[in-house]
């Protein structure tokens, strides 16, 4: 009876063993198998994932992976399309400056080699200056980008009245609204709507905005500026009746490493991208509707002073 029992206990003894050594070599092979595909992303297959057995010694671990993988292939997708618009936004600006500097480069050569006279000359002169001027404008406006992304930018707020403030930014455009032939519509309040902003920053929106219905609204030639208070909050409207933003545009429009129509990109197209930023840090918001060939509006939100 005690060799039976003995035999018995050999046998559980035996059938745990072999139990275990099993486990141990499923857990080894399963954790080489989770090695291999790990590397398999790591090395750029953004396609796979661990498969999960319940109740398995590694299934909380795989699920855990798989989380971890996710969300690196997330980032991975992010880096390489932020990467990529990087490259594309540097050889548009790289374009952006050599063409105005070429064309200056241009004009004054034919200036010094005496090839243009009297009434010409004075032309190429003032092409060249203006040329010059626009170089440096879309350089200020990469370094500004610059600054607001390593938040060297301090924004001073003070109370002020936004009617007062946008009444004098389009005051200020009136004489190259008229040149350009555009039709002006404004809706501003004479009572006083008050926001805790910085002065030169909201100017410097509205400016953005105003310029960018002159460079991409030019065929509607309107400019309309509406200014009203919605709950809470101020807002302002700039309207243009222009060909409109494409519906696959719309989704970038702000962004600073996004070029858009071929008019955008000649024109350096970072004005909004600031715009965005500078109402971002003043707590605000800006957005946009188009409609095709009718009209877009660019809404500013800011919150209203207590």
């Amino acid at each position: 009876m005690t060799n039976k029992f003995i035999l018995i206990f050999v046998i559980i003894l035996l059938v745990i063993s072999v139990g275990l050594i099993v486990r141990q070599w499923q857990t080894r092979k399963r954790i080489k198998e989770m090695e291999s595909i790990l590397e398999k992303v790591l090395d750029g297959n953004n396609k796979l994932y661990l498969f999960t057995m319940p109740g398995t010694e590694t299934a909380n671990l795989s699920l855990q992976i798989n989380q971890l993988m996710e969300s690196y292939q997330k980032e991975r997708i992010l880096v390489n399309r932020e990467q990529q618009a990087r490259k594309q936004l540097l050889a548009n600006l790289s374009h952006d400056v050599r063409t105005p500097l070429a064309s200056v480069i241009g004009y004054l050569e034919a200036v010094i080699g005496e090839l243009v006279h009297g009434h010409e000359r004075e032309l190429y002169l003032q092409t060249a200056l203006q040329k010059s001027y626009d170089l440096k404008r879309r350089i200020d406006q990469l370094f500004e980008l610059v600054r607001l992304d390593a938040n060297e930018i301090q924004l001073k707020e003070e109370n002020l009245d936004i009617c007062e403030l946008v009444r004098g930014v389009v005051i200020d455009f009136i004489p190259l609204l008229e040149k350009n032939r555009f039709d002006v519509e404004t809706q501003i309040p004479y009572e006083e709507y008050f926001v805790k902003v910085d002065p030169s920053a909201l100017n410097r929106v509205i400016q953005n905005l105003i310029r960018n219905v002159l460079i991409h609204g030019k065929s509607g030639c309107y400019l309309g500026i509406h200014v009203y208070a919605e709950n809470d909050h101020v807002c302002v409207d700039v309207v243009d009746h222009g060909n409109g933003i494409p519906a696959q545009d719309m989704e970038f429009i702000f962004d600073r490493l996004y070029q858009g129509d071929a008019a955008r990109t000649e024109q350096g197209g970072l004005g909004l991208a600031i715009a965005y930023e500078l109402m971002k840090k003043m707590g605000g918001n800006i957005n946009v509707s188009s409609l095709p060939s009718s009209q877009t509006v660019f809404k500013l939100q800011l919150p209203l002073a207590l």
